[in-house]
């Protein structure tokens, strides 16, 4: 995904693909134990409303 987003001239990687996708996954796991701490889905729809952002995707 992130490939073929960086092949679009809206996304423009500071860092090398791995390592964006890293970090996406970090956020999201960061996320859902938040979530998990604080028993609430809307953090962790916070969290991915940040990635969604960063990514400029709209949501499904």
């Amino acid at each position: 995904m992130l490939k073929d987003l960086s092949e679009c001239t809206s996304f423009k990687p500071f860092v090398n693909l791995r390592s964006h996708a890293l970090s996406i996954v970090a956020q999201i796991e960061g996320g859902i134990m938040l979530m998990k701490n604080d028993r609430d889905l809307k953090t962790l729809e916070e969290v991915v409303s940040v990635i969604r952002s960063q990514l400029e995707l709209k949501k499904v």
